[in-house]
């Protein structure tokens, strides 16, 4: 796919510190609605963890729609009881790097291709598609729904008006 052996590597889940959901007694506190606060259970990110878990999903955005940065897609099917395209964060990346247009290996791999052709069906690139699709995703934490859509809705937006802008639209209209 191009890469370079200087080139980095960003693996979004194993980048960002995690919760050990594996853990049973963090799965049963939060079956109960007793999540612990962050640094009080070994299963939980700690304070800082947190802290810097939370300042890098504002971020996420610029990693999936920047023209410069190339996005390997590996869905990773049968790994899971929900599959990737089913994931809300997974979905947005997704999206995202689809609306941008830098998926790397759609042409490589049968997997990424079908779910970019039918994306593209969706109009899941769009903010309304992608806001209709979206109602079918689920999360870890029910919470970051809207925090995803909005992720989608700005990122999109901004590469709207960045396009009028280079098109000669100085209000990005």
């Amino acid at each position: 796919m191009g890469a370079a052996d200087q080139d980095g590597v960003f693996r979004d889940y194993l980048s960002m510190p995690q919760h050990d959901g594996a853990d049973a007694e963090l799965q049963r506190l939060e079956e109960e609605g007793s999540w612990p606060a962050p640094g009080m259970h070994l299963a939980v990110r700690s304070a800082e963890e947190d802290a810097t878990f939370h300042n890098a999903l504002g971020s996420m955005s610029m990693v999936y729609s920047t023209s410069s940065v190339p996005v390997v897609v590996l869905p990773m099917e049968g790994l899971s009881e929900r599959s990737y395209i089913d994931r809300g964060w997974c979905y947005l990346e997704f999206c995202l790097a689809l609306s941008f247009g830098i998926i790397c290996n759609e042409e490589i791999h049968v997997s990424v291709k079908r779910l970019c052709r039918e994306a593209y069906v969706q109009q899941a690139n769009t903010v309304d598609g992608f806001r209709q699709c979206f109602e079918s995703t689920t999360f870890t934490h029910n919470g970051d729904a809207g925090v995803v859509m909005n992720l989608f809705e700005s990122t999109v937006n901004m590469k709207t008006r960045r396009d009028c802008q280079l098109a000669g639209h100085p209000d990005g209209i």
